[in-house]
């Protein structure tokens, strides 16, 4: 299962406006409400899962509110935390998604001193590769993974086999707590991910 957070702060605030830091952007009460349920529904799993999460605030508060109801311990991973603006202390939201879209269009270039496209998928694929092989151990082994909009299009782009240069023609545009359940299988001795449901995310084409 990939897990978007739910919705944070930011979402709410004036685009004009400064970005809110990562420790300052917590979810909203609608979030809150949204992680809740997202929790209850995969309640089901019980203890039988393994939750990793990014430790950014928004994911982490939604992450806690999985772990509290399946009763996991969380595992936070640094590399699935969304792209990094940190060398940007001043960027306001519209900047920030116009950064977002022009870096989808150029994955390999770096605009102002922020992380790349590519060197999220980099970072993103590192985490992927312990994940599989975990994965071709246990194949039946429940994940719930509780990260970023941007951080799941790579995770998705890695099981579709497709290269970060594909962004450049589609992307896919998540909701708040939107998710993907996959399941996983062994054929010829190679892991396959099937996508057996999603909620709330919408593939864009570029002409």
């Amino acid at each position: 299962m990939l897990a978007r957070h739910a919705e944070p702060m930011s979402v709410v605030r004036e685009a004009h406006l400064p970005l809110l830091a990562d420790a300052e952007n917590g979810l909203t009460a609608a979030g809150w409400a949204a992680a809740t349920a997202l929790a209850e529904a995969l309640a089901g799993l019980g203890g039988k899962c393994l939750l990793y999460a990014s430790p950014i605030r928004r994911a982490s508060e939604t992450a806690t509110c999985v772990a509290e109801r399946l009763q996991v311990p969380i595992q936070y991973e640094a590399s699935l935390a969304e792209r990094s603006f940190d060398a940007l202390p001043q960027l306001t939201g519209r900047l920030s998604q116009q950064l977002q879209e022009d870096g989808l269009l150029a994955p390999e270039c770096s605009l102002m001193g922020e992380e790349s496209v590519a060197q999220h998928r980099a970072r993103v694929a590192s985490w992927f590769g312990h994940l599989q092989q975990q994965l071709l151990a246990k194949p039946d082994q429940h994940v719930i993974v509780v990260c970023h909009g941007g951080t799941i299009e790579h995770l998705m782009g890695l099981i579709l086999h497709a290269p970060v240069a594909a962004l450049a023609r589609y992307y896919l545009r998540c909701d708040c707590a939107h998710f993907h359940q996959l399941s996983t299988a062994l054929l010829g001795g190679q892991l396959a991910f099937i996508l057996e449901g999603s909620n709330r995310a919408r593939l864009h084409l570029r002409g």
